[in-house]
């Protein structure tokens, strides 16, 4: 999978490198219109509180389209949840599982319940079809869904000793989105949203994005530990939209879908928790940072830190434009990332004036552990194991942004190698 990553990505430096740069407005975010899918809620709650309601809600289910492409206010999701009775909902977790799995304020475990059914459901028939037989046509679209699912399915194993995980996202159409969290997410302390950039698929990556967000996790907790912190912390591996390839990483359009949905993700969590919300941060890499900067940008949603590794440049043109803590903007570049380097999407993060913390990535001696930190080589290696960029994500998704190191051995990538 590295020779085809490597191939992929050279191919989307040629592409940016053979076009012009997109010219970011001022508030290139623009909020997506949920009239639709707010008037398919009403509908689904009113079939659910009406005569035959069972049967009633699994004919409406398969015309409810809006719920695909986007989710419904958050804060107004968790308000119409919380005044359901409690039959109501039920009777909706067991009959309309993807549209309760998928809705962003409402409590997390019965989205994981949802998901999980529907994981459960639609790789059973997805198999059964495979195996009574279809078309060249069909059985290639049945086999792609197959393997999808069952990504989603093997990242979901919890191994001995490891954090809980849940079933946050699964989109029920065609399996371009998924987020899985490593820790309980209704009720830590810590919440991260872990946000990929280009090439990254459902049915290629959920598993190693998961197993990193796992990597995470669990350093959070032995820093944690370190400094006799007994608080507990969640990383979501967050696959929520379709990440840009060679022919859409050179605009902003795939960026904006990205940004809507890090957007409801993020004020869902806040939404699903409003008596205890989480310290909440965004460890965004490659093309993810740019959804994440489109939307903080435009203040669409706020976090306590936001730490870029790989950013191939900001809309924004100073820190003090996010919707973020100034002094908890995190930026970090590995050597031989020309990706980092290209300042293709705007201003450079990683220059002075832009105002972010240097996020070390070169490797050297961890100060508080003494251990040796390995460098981050190249636009994917900020998340090898023991790297001094996982240590750094780990402090800052924890709100120890002072104990980040800005290159342990004075010569860090963050400000590009070849500079």
């Amino acid at each position: 999978m590295r020779i085809r990553v490597l191939a992929l990505l050279g191919a989307a430096l040629l592409t940016m490198g053979a076009v012009a740069a997109p010219k970011a407005a001022t508030d290139p975010f623009q909020p997506p219109d949920r009239s639709v899918v707010q008037h398919d809620l009403a509908l689904l709650t009113a079939a659910a509180e009406g005569p035959a309601a069972a049967a009633a809600v699994r004919a409406l289910v398969p015309h409810l389209a809006a719920f695909e492409d986007l989710s419904p206010d958050p804060a107004r999701t968790a308000r119409w949840w919380t005044a359901l009775r409690p039959a109501t909902r039920s009777l909706l977790l067991a009959d309309a599982p993807g549209i309760v799995g998928d809705l962003e304020g409402v409590p997390y475990p019965v989205r994981d319940a949802a998901n999980r059914a529907v994981l459960a459901a639609d790789l059973a028939s997805a198999r059964a079809r495979l195996a009574v037989g279809a078309g060249r046509g069909e059985s290639r679209f049945l086999a792609e869904r197959v393997r999808t699912l069952e990504q989603v399915q093997r990242a979901l194993q919890r191994p001995p000793g490891g954090a809980p995980r849940s079933l946050l996202l699964l989109d029920p159409a065609n399996g371009d989105r998924a987020a899985i969290a490593i820790g309980d997410v209704q009720t830590a302390d810590y919440v991260d949203f872990l946000v990929p950039g280009m090439y990254f698929t459902v049915a290629d990556q959920m598993v190693d994005w998961t197993d990193t967000a796992a990597a995470i996790q669990s350093e959070q907790q032995q820093w944690l530990r370190h400094f006799h912190d007994t608080r507990s912390s969640a990383v979501v591996s967050w696959i929520g939209y379709r990440t840009p390839n060679v022919f859409t990483v050179a605009s902003f359009g795939v960026a904006q879908v990205g940004a809507a949905r890090l957007t409801d993700a993020v004020n869902g969590l806040k939404a699903a928790r409003p008596h205890s919300r989480p310290y909440t941060a965004v460890l965004a890499h490659s093309y993810g940072a740019t959804a994440a900067l489109l939307a903080l940008q435009a203040h669409a949603f706020s976090v306590d830190a936001l730490a870029m590794v790989g950013a191939p440049g900001s809309p924004a043109q100073s820190v003090r434009q996010l919707s973020v803590p100034a002094e908890d903007v995190f930026v970090g570049q590995a050597v031989w990332d020309g990706v980092a380097t290209s300042g293709f999407f705007g201003s450079d993060p990683a220059a002075p004036s832009y105002g972010a913390t240097p996020l070390g990535t070169s490797g050297g001696v961890d100060p508080l552990t003494h251990l040796r930190l390995a460098p981050a080589v190249g636009h994917n290696g900020y998340f090898a194991p023991g790297c001094e960029a996982m240590r750094n994500l780990a402090l800052v998704g924890i709100g120890r942004g002072g104990d980040v190191t800005a290159g342990t051995d004075g010569s860090s990538g963050t400000l590009a190698l070849a500079r």
